[in-house]
Order: structure tokens, then C-alpha cells, then sequence
């Protein structure tokens, strides 16, 4: 037949198609290997393009690697497999990325936020699993203990967590801020340190530079100051020189003061009596 005449003279684009028009796919794809790198591929594109198999699916997504296109397509009902093939395929520098992907469209259905928080986990995604613990668990810090149990489940995850995320995110400092201050109320100030520092160096600044002067322990590490430094005049350079009106000051003149008319011997009072000799004599005018 054809097939074979193309074979003999090494012919091997047309042996693959018809092998495709035949329906031949396995034959196809054997031929295509011998034909070159080109050739495979393109027929092993043809076939994934007919296959309507769902491990048909899985083997293209597999061999292509286009790990985006999977997580962004795939139906929810199957996050597990995807989530399986991201574990088992994805190189370590992609991971997290397409992980929080995969998380973020679960979280968007309220009845898969527990499935979101679990592949939030395998990212290490702190931030964004306290959002989604939060929303399904409907949690409330405003209870010391509750605000407890809270930190106790980020400070585990954290310690376990591989990919060496930061514990960042406006919620996560919030919280950890808000249970240092507590432990500082309390007199745990090397405790509070402890928690407030796993936060990002910007975070708190003002309240970890605080707790480190209190301590003032010269083992530790020093923390930035958090204010601005400003340097204020001298006090020479604060005073103004005086202006040129004041310096002729030549003091206080009244024309019609005389210090002579004041004089001790020049005073006498004007008809002023002897005082009385007894106080019967200064009663007296009274008791008439």
C-alpha cells in the first residue's frame, strides 16, 4: 500500500499522515519518532488534540508543563489532582505561585475556603491562610485566649514551613502586634519581642525599638531607630540681635521729676498731732 511504498523511500511526513487519516494513531506516533524531534512533536500535538480521554488530558498537561494553564482551567471538583501534579511536577521556584493560585480560586467559592486553606498551607502562604481561616472559621481575637489559640496556629505553621515565607500581610502583624503588647502588659517583654520580631523589620518598628530599650539586653540585636534624626539651632543662633531703636536706649527722662523736692530734710507733714500717751486718751473722742 502507500504506507509502505512511503516508508521504503523514508518518507516519513507522508507515512504519518496517512497514518492519521487511517486513524492509525499508534502507528503514527511510532513512525513519527523515527522521523525526528519535529515530526514527534507535532503528532504528538494531533493526538492530545483528538484524545478526549480525561488521562489523555492529564498526559498533555504533564509532558507540555504548562502548570499555569492547569491551575487556572482546572475544574475544582478536581483540585486534588491538580494539587497532586503541582507536588509531583512543579519545579520549587514555581511552586508557591501556582499553589496560591490554585488556593485563590477555591477561596473565591465559599464552600471549598477549607480545600483553599489547605493549599495555602503547602504554599506556606501565612497572610493569606489567616484571611481564609478567619473567613470560614469566623474567628474572634477580641478574647485573649481566642487571640491565643490564633497565634499558636501561625507561629506552628511558620516553624514548619519550608519555603521560609516572612510572616507578612496587614492581618498578621495586627495580630502578633496585638498579642505582643499584651505579653509586654504582662511583663514578658523578651516574649513580646520574640513574636514581634518574626514580623517584617518595617513593621511595629516603633514598638520593637521600645521593647529593646527596655530590655536592654546588649546580646541582642539592635533594631533601626524608627524616627527621623533632625539636628535643632543653637541656642547662640536662636537669638535675634536687637534692633537698632532699642540699642539708644538712654533710660527713663520726665522733665518735671526733681529728686531735690523729695529729699528727707525738706519733708515735714502738715498738721499731724502728738500721738496719745494711753489708749484711754484715744478712746476718749469715741466714748463722748
Amino acid at each position: 500500500g502507500l504506507i509502505c511504498r512511503a516508508m521504503l523511500l523514508g518518507q516519513f511526513e507522508v507515512v504519518v499522515d496517512l497514518c492519521l487519516k487511517a486513524g492509525r494513531m499508534a502507528d503514527a506516533l511510532a513512525v513519527a519518532m523515527a522521523g525526528g524531534r519535529e515530526l514527534f512533536q507535532k503528532t504528538q500535538q494531533e493526538y492530545f488534540r483528538q484524545a478526549t480521554s480525561p488521562s489523555a488530558a492529564l498526559l498533555s498537561c504533564i509532558i507540555s508543563q504548562r502548570w499555569s494553564n492547569l491551575v487556572e482551567s482546572v475544574d475544582l471538583s478536581n483540585w486534588k489532582e491538580a494539587l497532586a501534579i503541582l507536588l509531583s511536577y512543579a519545579k520549587p521556584t514555581e511552586f508557591n505561585s501556582l499553589c496560591d493560585t490554585l488556593a485563590g480560586r477555591l477561596s473565591a467559592d465559599p464552600n471549598c475556603s477549607l480545600e483553599a486553606t489547605l493549599c495555602y498551607i503547602c504554599s506556606g502562604n501565612v497572610a493569606e491562610l489567616l484571611e481564609c481561616w478567619q473567613s470560614a472559621n469566623s474567628d474572634d481575637t477580641s478574647s485573649p485566649l481566642q487571640l491565643q489559640e490564633l497565634i499558636e496556629k501561625v507561629m506552628c505553621l511558620q516553624s514548619t514551613n519550608s519555603t521560609n515565607r516572612p510572616l507578612e500581610g496587614d492581618k498578621v502583624v495586627a495580630n502578633l502586634l496585638k498579642y505582643s503588647q499584651l505579653l509586654a502588659e504582662q511583663g514578658k517583654l523578651s516574649n513580646a519581642l520574640t513574636y514581634i520580631s518574626a514580623t517584617p523589620t518595617d513593621a511595629a518598628a516603633e514598638f520593637k525599638y521600645m521593647l529593646h530599650m527596655a530590655i536592654n539586653d546588649p546580646s541582642l540585636p539592635r533594631p533601626p531607630l524608627p524616627y527621623t534624626r533632625a539636628r535643632l539651632p543653637s541656642a547662640a543662633s536662636s537669638v535675634t540681635p536687637s534692633s537698632p531703636a532699642a540699642s539708644t536706649y538712654t533710660g527713663y527722662t520726665n522733665s518735671t521729676y526733681n529728686p531735690a523736692a523729695y529729699t528727707p530734710s525738706s519733708y515735714a507733714p502738715s498738721s499731724v498731732g502728738a500721738p496719745p500717751s494711753s489708749v484711754g486718751a484715744l478712746l476718749a473722742p469715741i466714748l463722748l
